[in-house]
């Protein structure tokens, strides 16, 4: 697969996941830059809200020799940290999917409050979009 240099390779793997199983007749695709910027800008986002804190102290724990990189020091890092790192993602998908998505020009672009677009797409003068997949083709 053609990486561009915006999208990450799980990111279109998904992508191309959920643009096999839905159909979006009607809809017209939004050019491949904006949808870089959007994802760009979520990255953004979570590396200054969440990730850089943790980057910050992994960088410190390894640069004072007291990480290796080995198989026990992954083990350990991960039963001491994972929990709350976890907590840390959910706090920042909660704040993200709460945002206000500002109306745009660009009359494609969905607009309002992610959760409830998600969850009462009617709210928002759209369509739930939303359909089954098995667990073994995901």
């Amino acid at each position: 697969m053609h990486k561009t240099g915006f999208e990450l390779t799980g990111a279109q793997k998904m992508d191309m996941f959920v643009n096999s199983n839905v159909s979006f007749a009607g809809m017209e695709l939004i050019h491949s830059v904006v949808i870089a910027q959007r994802i760009e800008s979520w990255w953004g986002f979570l590396r200054k809200e969440c990730v850089e804190f943790w980057l910050s102290l992994f960088d410190q724990i390894k640069a004072e020799g007291n990480f290796d990189g080995g198989p026990l020091g992954k083990n350990l890092v991960l039963f001491c940290f994972l929990g709350m790192i976890q907590d840390e993602l959910d706090l920042v998908a909660e704040v993200w999917d709460s945002h206000v998505i500002r109306p745009s020009r660009n009359l494609i672009v969905p607009n309002g409050i992610p959760n409830i677009m998600f969850s009462v797409p009617e709210l928002c003068d759209s369509e739930n979009y939303m359909c089954r997949i098995d667990e073994e083709e995901f």
